[in-house]
């Protein structure tokens, strides 16, 4: 039986004009995903989306007339988090929600909105921490550089903030998983992708720093009130490889694992 998929560039606006296209066709479609993740079946019929940014801000001013704003919220979410078939998750909440319309989010039991609800929350969960967890290193030129590496592309809902936290420094975040730098040179931040990218060397007072903010971290810590597991519930271990007061502990642990 054929399955018709629908292939997008990968990107929010593309996979908006894909949902576009579905609706004025009517169509159920057998799967949408990004072109460079599709893998061919022997029933598949491929249609390719063109991204339309006409057509993309039609079928937004549609969903705002339908849709509440925390709709569209959870929608933009899913589509950042790491979740398989995301784009087939969010076709069937954006078909229920013609349905539905603004009364959407009350259906918690139905199964499309319960998905789209949880992985939505992970996303903001994530990018809620990282808020706290970003660390900022000085580079040789001045620069402030932030690597990160999370479960979710959470850069486009972190940015806003350390642009008003920081709106006189020149810094970018360097989200290292998905190769893609988010900079802001006194003006506002802009994401763009990298492909090979090699992190200049720290400044000589962000070095010594960094010796003083691990020694001072290791000093202040209380043995008998330690509580690992409470550490890690609100600091996950995941996230120590580019916190400086952890790092000391765990290149520790790598050293400890692989050199017992």
């Amino acid at each position: 039986m054929e399955r018709k998929i629908y292939l997008y560039d990968g990107t929010y606006t593309g996979l908006l004009t894909a949902l576009s296209v579905i609706e004025k066709k009517r169509e159920k479609p057998g799967n949408i995903c990004p072109k460079g993740s599709y893998r061919p079946g022997l029933f598949d019929k491929i249609i390719t989306i063109t991204t339309d940014p006409a057509e993309t801000a039609d079928f937004l001013n549609t969903l705002e007339k339908v849709l509440v704003r925390r709709s569209l919220d959870h929608i933009f979410r899913v589509f950042l988090s790491s979740v398989q078939h995301k784009e087939m998750a969010i076709y069937r909440y954006v078909r229920l929600g013609f349905e539905t319309q603004k009364k959407l989010d009350y259906f918690l039991s139905d199964e499309r909105v319960k998905f789209i609800h949880d992985h939505a929350r992970k996303v903001s969960v994530e990018a809620h921490r990282m808020r706290g967890l970003v660390r900022f290193r000085e580079l040789q030129d001045g620069w402030l550089y932030a690597p990160i590496e999370t479960d979710h592309y959470v850069l486009p809902l972190i940015i806003r903030h350390f642009s008003q936290r920081l709106p006189q420094k020149q810094w970018f975040i360097h989200d290292i998983k998905r190769k893609k730098i988010a900079i802001h040179n006194l003006t506002y931040p802009r994401i763009f992708d990298v492909k090979n990218y090699r992190v200049p060397e720290l400044s000589f007072k962000e070095a010594e720093h960094q010796k003083i903010w691990q020694e001072y971290f290791k000093n202040i810590a209380i043995k008998d009130r330690k509580n690992v597991r409470l550490q890690r519930q609100f600091m996950p271990k995941r996230y120590w490889k580019y916190l400086t007061e952890m790092e000391v502990i765990h290149n520790e642990e790598t050293c400890t694992r692989y050199h017992p």
